[in-house]
């Protein structure tokens, strides 16, 4: 079902940030000192990466229609996805220092904002 495939997608992508926490400020970093970048790699992709788009576009397009989830644009549930997640891992230095998290504190931490991100992302598609 779409909302299982969106949960799926909200924690894959905490799951990778959290493997890789460095990965948000590299990515941020290429894209703010070299913006054509994201034209070659578009390239190198060629089309696979519209036809997902596409696909998902039109299956959260007939949930919406269906009354299943609230009208949302897919760019919206994108950032809100994005922000859920990224924000948390650039914010994690800071985060660390201010509330003096060792490891284990903040993986503790680092678990329960996967679970809230999800949380956050699928009350969005609530109708």
């Amino acid at each position: 079902d779409f909302k299982a495939q969106i949960r799926s997608i909200v924690e894959a992508h905490i799951d990778l940030i959290r493997e890789s926490p460095r990965l948000p400020f590299l990515i941020f970093n290429e894209l703010l000192t070299n913006p054509a970048r994201i034209e070659t790699i578009r390239e190198r992709l060629g089309v696979l990466p519209e036809s997902v788009l596409s696909r998902f576009v039109s299956r959260l397009e007939a949930e919406i229609a269906a009354g299943r989830i609230r009208p949302i644009g897919p760019i919206d549930l994108a950032i809100d996805i994005v922000s859920a997640n990224v924000m948390f891992f650039i914010g994690a230095p800071v985060f660390r220092q201010v509330f003096r998290l060792d490891d284990e504190t903040f993986e503790r931490v680092v678990e329960a904002r996967r679970r809230e991100s999800v949380e956050l992302v699928m009350g969005r598609l609530e109708p």
